[in-house]
Formats: structure tokens, C-alpha cells, sequence
């Protein structure tokens, strides 16, 4: 009797015969199934509105959200820090749209600036605030979050579940295109974003939901992408800088986009395209800052700092050891703010005038920069990076003490 309870759940005008059994369901679509879902399959024509979250749940990166189970310990900024940054970037978020030129804002800066702490605590601000619409954080090592394809379903999904009218919109063209998570993402962005989201700004609706999801002066609401160079694919990387611009000249919905990164080579290219001309504000993270003075001021421990701190000669030396380079003094400073350390003592580490202790790892983000690098060398370079580790590993040994290396020498 169990097994028949279980096998008619939710059936109704069911017959009986012998051992055959037959059910008609009068609402075989109110709801997609679980099973449907699991694999992707829609049935044309059959979605509805209340349908439209399970199926872009399905089909989302969810370990990117601003406060995914997955990003439980999300880097931070401490509340102390980057006030101004914070307020400038809020300021910029809530400003009318008539009084601002641009809608999205390009944050760039090194490797170890604080990008993705900064975009989690300001979107954490927003959301407190009710001004966040939907954010995704790219990660090259974490698992689901390095497919840009998962992107624009992912934002999509969010909206959806923050601004609920849109739904019915989205159903219509899930119904029409029940292909559609096979599609580009370009036509993704159109008829998951742009479309219902005009569509609704058509309808009756649009100024009642204004007045209530809008106030306050209709306040835009935040979209942000962050770490958009971690995506795995370059050619997608510019492909979502072009689509979210494309956007932004389609949509009459006031959002606010911010796409953080660091300043890639073909990044910029992208960024040279005319459409940004109108719309794009840039901001270098990299540029924002006298770290040392945040440090005193800021750090646990800044007001046991040594005074002056640090030296000018200690300075000088850091400079040299960078090269011109952006990342190690980058890595530096993360290492350096340690809260759980003394920077004066970190910094000895880092100028060779303490040993490193057993438990730190000053350069782990720079080893694992490099460790991708490396890994993602193309095959027709893989020769030459071998040959590269060759100079590296030379033993010094009386052999070679008093031989130059030489590639000639290295293929002995």
C-alpha cells in the first residue's frame, strides 16, 4: 500500500485494472518536475512564471554568488579600510541617472590590491541597503566559477529573484527558445536580461513597480562582476565586456555595472571599442593608495610601529627587488597586513633580514600566480619554458662555477 501511496502522489482520475495501472494529472506543468530539471530538459510551451526560478537555479554557478555557502570566508575589507574608496564607489552606485554620464565603472588594479575584498564588502553595503541587484565572483581554481558561460544564466537568475515581475517575461521566451542554455551568449544576455526587462518597462506596471523597487529617487541598483580575468577563456572575457555594454544602451532599467579586474592586455584592447566611449568609468585600485600610512593608521599593531616606519632605505630596497614590476611589491603589502602579524617584522622577512618562519608563506600569492602561468603555457612554448627551469636548475656545483650558461651548454 506504501509503494502505491508513493506511485500516485499528486495523480488524480486514476483507474485500476488487474496489475495495469494508467493516470491522467490535471496540471501536468504547474511545476517543472525535479527530474526535468535535472536533465535540462523543457518542455516547449509549458513554462510559467512560477516555473522560472527552479530552471535558472538549474542552470546557474551558484558558488559565485556575493554570499554563496562556497565563499563562506570571502575576502574582507576591514571597515577601517578604504573608506574613501567605498564612499566614492557608493556614491557612484546611487546617483540619479540623469546626473551620471556613465553606468559602468571598470575597477583594475595588480594582483593583491583588494579587488574582490573590496567588490564583497561593497556588495554586502548594497545589499544591506537593498540596492543590489545580482553579482558574480570568477575564480580560475574554485570549481564553477571559471566558466564564463555560466555568467549571464547566473545574473539572470538573481534578477529574477529580486525583481519578480520579470518572470513572466522570461518564461515567454524560455517557452519560445527552450534551447536557449545551448545558445551564445549573446543571445542569452537578450532574451534572459535586456528583453524582459524592457518588456516589463513597456506594460502598465513599470510606474507602480518604479515607485516600490525604485524609490528614493529611483536609485539604480548594483550589478558587479568580479575577477573577470580569472574567467577561462579570453575570447569570452571580451565577448561579456562587449555584451554588458550592449546592454547598458538597451536597458531603461536603472542598474549600475562594475566589472573588477586586472588590466589584461586584451582587456584594454576591448575597452577600446567606441561603444564604451559614453558609458565607461574607469578606476585603477592600484593607484589608490599610501599602503604604509593605511597600515599604521589601520593594523592592529600600527601604533607599536617604530617611528619613522618604514625607512627610506627599506623603501629604496623594495623598489629594487620590483623591478618596475607591479606584483611582487603587490604581494608585499598583502603579506605585510597581516593582521595576525607584526608588519615591521614581516618586512624584515620580506628585505632577507629575518629568516622566514616555518609557518608563513610570505609568496604564496605570487607562487600561485606563477604556478598558472606556467600551467597554462601554450604547447608551442612548453620548450622554452623547460629550457627557462634548465637556467633556474643548474646546480651550483664546481663544474659550472666559473662556466657561463649558455643554451649550447644547457643541450649538453
Amino acid at each position: 500500500m506504501q509503494a502505491e501511496t508513493t506511485f500516485f502522489n499528486h495523480a488524480s482520475n486514476v483507474v485500476v485494472n488487474g496489475g495495469s495501472f494508467s493516470a491522467v494529472s490535471k496540471q501536468l506543468h504547474t511545476h517543472l518536475g525535479s527530474s526535468a530539471l535535472q536533465n535540462n530538459y523543457i518542455p516547449p510551451g509549458k513554462i510559467g512564471k512560477d516555473d522560472v526560478l527552479a530552471i535558472l537555479h538549474n542552470h546557474s554557478a551558484l558558488a559565485g554568488l556575493l554570499d554563496a555557502k562556497e565563499r563562506f570566508d570571502a575576502p574582507k575589507c576591514d571597515p577601517s579600510t578604504r573608506i574613501g574608496i567605498i564612499k566614492k564607489l557608493t556614491n557612484w552606485v546611487e546617483s540619479e541617472s540623469q546626473s551620471l554620464p556613465s553606468s559602468l565603472l571598470w575597477l583594475h588594479g595588480p594582483a593583491g590590491v583588494g579587488k574582490s575584498a573590496l567588490m564583497q564588502q561593497l556588495g554586502l553595503i548594497m545589499q544591506e541597503k537593498g540596492n543590489h541587484a545580482a553579482s558574480f565572483f570568477f575564480s580560475r581554481t574554485a570549481v564553477g566559477r571559471s566558466d564564463g558561460n555560466s555568467l549571464i544564466v547566473t545574473l539572470a537568475y538573481q534578477l529574477a529573484m529580486n525583481f519578480p515581475p520579470i518572470r513572466a517575461h522570461i518564461a515567454s521566451n524560455l517557452n519560445k527558445n527552450p534551447g536557449i542554455f545551448s545558445l551564445s551568449n549573446k543571445v542569452k544576455m537578450q532574451l534572459l536580461v535586456v528583453d524582459p526587462i524592457d518588456k516589463l518597462c513597456a506594460t502598465s506596471f513599470w510606474k507602480p513597480f518604479i515607485r516600490e523597487h525604485f524609490s528614493r529617487l529611483q536609485i539604480p541598483r548594483l550589478v558587479i562582476v568580479d575577477g573577470l580575468d580569472e574567467c577561462d577563456n579570453q575570447d569570452i572575457q571580451s565577448d561579456i565586456l562587449l555584451l554588458v555594454a550592449h546592454a547598458i544602451s538597451k536597458l531603461r532599467l536603472p542598474l549600475r555595472f562594475i566589472i573588477a579586474s586586472r588590466p589584461e592586455a586584451h582587456l584594454l584592447s576591448s575597452f577600446n571599442n567606441s561603444i564604451f566611449d559614453k558609458i565607461l568609468y574607469r578606476l585603477n585600485l592600484g593607484a589608490d593608495a599610501k599602503e604604509f600610512k593605511e597600515i599604521r593608521l589601520n593594523h592592529p599593531l600600527g601604533r607599536h610601529l617604530p617611528d619613522p616606519w618604514p625607512t627610506t632605505a627599506q623603501i629604496s630596497t623594495l623598489v629594487m627587488k620590483s623591478s618596475g614590476g607591479f606584483v611582487y611589491p603587490a604581494t608585499v603589502l598583502k603579506y605585510i597586513k597581516s593582521p595576525y602579524l607584526r608588519p615591521d617584522e614581516c618586512l624584515k622577512v620580506i628585505l632577507g633580514l629575518s629568516s622566514t618562519p616555518s609557518s608563513d608563506c610570505p609568496y604564496a600569492q605570487l607562487d600561485d600566480l606563477y604556478s598558472h602561468i606556467f600551467n597554462s603555457a601554450h604547447e608551442a612554448h612548453k620548450t622554452s619554458v623547460k629550457l627557462i627551469f634548465s637556467v633556474l636548475a643548474v646546480p651550483s656545483t664546481q663544474q659550472y662555477s666559473k662556466t657561463i650558461i649558455s643554451p649550447a651548454l644547457l643541450n649538453t
